[in-house]
């Protein structure tokens, strides 16, 4: 299974990667060659703010019922 990914570098400068959860969500920021930068554990209102005030940036989740929700969410303040 091939497993890379072509980023575009012009219009992406991070990768997030979140783990969903009920009330708290485990974020970890990693640069364009997969390095985590920082890890975050915020509430669902803390999650919204931190990415609407977060450059444009790829998003990584898990498959869940809640995901597609999330993914509509992230999509309209202009994150992939």
């Amino acid at each position: 299974m091939n497993t890379t990914t072509t980023i575009n570098a012009d219009e992406v400068q991070f990768i997030v990667g979140v783990d969903l959860a009920k009330n708290c969500f485990q974020l970890a920021i990693a640069d364009l060659q997969y390095r985590i930068q920082s890890r975050q554990r915020l509430t669902r209102t803390k999650f919204v703010r931190f990415m609407s005030n977060h450059p444009k940036c790829l998003v990584i989740m898990e498959a869940c019922p809640g995901s597609s929700y999330w993914a509509r969410r992230l999509l309209s303040m202009g994150h992939e």
